[in-house]
């Protein structure tokens, strides 16, 4: 196997497919998102072990307080 080299690092998956279209680049992503932005791109199963997708709920401080912003998170399941 040869080496890996890194093109690009990208803040969010929301650029990647703009990124990717036109080029041999390849990223690593969750495959859920196959049915958004990425229709039109293949995918396939990493050669390799990845780890599990972590999704994590994220507030402002400001709202950490609010009534609504409490009872969503009671909803949600941490």
């Amino acid at each position: 196997m040869g080496l890996i080299s890194i093109a690009a690092s990208l803040p969010s998956f929301a650029s990647v497919a703009s990124v990717l279209r036109g080029t041999d680049m390849v990223a690593l992503m969750p495959a859920r998102l196959q049915s958004t932005t990425f229709q039109g791109l293949y995918f396939c199963d990493a050669p390799f072990k990845t780890p599990k997708d972590t999704i994590s709920a994220i507030w402002h401080v400001r709202v950490d307080a609010s009534h609504r912003q409490k009872w969503m998170r009671n909803m949600i399941e941490f």
